[in-house]
C-alpha cells in the first residue's frame, strides 16, 4: 500500500485509459456490461485520488516536515525552528539558533529533490534535499546559492525529531562545514 499512497497515478492512468477504451467499445456495441466497467474503472481511479488526498504516509510527512522547518527558520521563527530537533541535541540546538542569528534565507527559497529513506523499522529516517536561494551571511549578500542537506530524524513519541544536520557539497557526496564558504 506504500507505493498506491505515495503515488497514486500509477494506478489512475491505467484505469482512466481502460475507462475510455471501456467507453468507446460501449459505444459501437450497447452492451451495458461495458458501460459499467468503464463505471468502475473511473470510481477506482477516483477512490486512488482521495485515498491519496488522505493518507499522509511517514515519507510524506517527513517531506513536509522539511519545508515546514525551512519556511520557520526562513522567518526566523525560533521556537518553531528549535521545535523539529531532538531536546537531547543541545549542541545542535545552540548551532541551529547561532545559524538563526548569522544566516537570513531570502523569499526566493526553493526547496527540491527531497529523498525520505525509513530506517530501524521506521523509528529513524534520513532526508536529502536541495535548498537554493539567497542567502546572507552576517548582513553581507553571498547572492543565489545552492545547497544541499542531509538530516537525520529519530522518532520520539509521535513526532519526528532531527538528530543530525549535515551540510553537503551542492554537486558531490562531500560533507561540507555548516559555516564554510564553499
Amino acid at each position: 500500500m506504500g507505493l498506491f499512497t505515495e503515488n497514486p497515478w500509477p494506478l489512475i492512468v491505467p484505469c482512466l485509459i481502460a475507462a475510455v477504451g471501456l467507453f468507446v467499445v460501449w459505444n459501437q456495441q450497447r452492451r451495458k456490461g461495458l458501460l459499467v466497467g468503464a463505471g468502475l474503472a473511473v470510481a477506482l481511479a477516483l477512490t486512488a485520488f482521495v485515498v491519496d488526498h488522505f493518507v499522509v504516509t511517514t515519507a510524506e510527512q517527513l517531506e513536509q516536515n522539511i519545508r515546514d522547518l525551512t519556511a520557520a527558520f526562513q522567518r526566523k521563527d525560533r521556537d518553531r525552528t528549535l521545535s523539529y530537533f531532538s531536546q537531547r541535541e543541545v549542541l545542535l540546538k545552540q548551532l541551529i539558533e547561532a545559524a538563526l542569528t548569522r544566516v537570513d534565507v531570502h523569499d526566493d527559497l526553493d526547496i527540491k529533490d527531497v529523498q525520505v529513506t525509513l530506517l530501524a523499522d521506521e523509528t529513524r529516517a534520513s532526508t536529502r534535499f536541495r535548498a537554493n536561494g539567497t542567502v546572507s551571511f552576517e548582513k553581507t549578500n553571498a547572492g543565489h546559492q545552492p545547497s544541499r542537506w542531509e538530516l537525520k530524524w529519530q522518532r520520539e513519541g509521535s513526532d519526528w525529531k532531527i538528530i543530525e544536520v549535515h551540510r553537503l557539497h551542492p554537486l558531490k557526496d562531500e560533507e561540507l562545514g555548516m559555516f564554510s564558504g564553499n
